[in-house]
């Protein structure tokens, strides 16, 4: 797995909710669980969220956005970051 698109249909075929997103923290993954509610025109929120971002070197980080991260600072694959992502988010599918 070497592109944001083959990771994020990896994540979907998972059952996650994942989506390219490009913004200060760079060209981003988004990670999630299930929307709590979708309706037309609202706003979609997720119980838990995360992001895989790109590093330095073709390496990517985690982000889980909840507390306390003990995975901001790890440089891995975006294979291995996407295993991660799995592991914080499947408790909360």
């Amino acid at each position: 797995m070497n592109t944001r698109e083959k990771a994020i249909q990896y994540l979907q075929k998972l059952g996650f909710y994942a989506m390219q997103r490009n913004w200060v923290m760079g060209e981003t993954i988004l990670v999630a669980t299930k929307p709590k509610e979708e309706e037309a025109g609202k706003i979609v929120s997720f119980s838990r969220i995360a992001y895989i971002y790109p590093r330095s070197n073709n390496l990517w980080s985690v982000d889980d956005m909840k507390g306390r991260n003990p995975y901001a600072g790890d440089c891995v694959s975006l294979e291995n970051a996407c295993e991660i992502v799995i592991k914080l988010l499947k408790r909360y599918k």
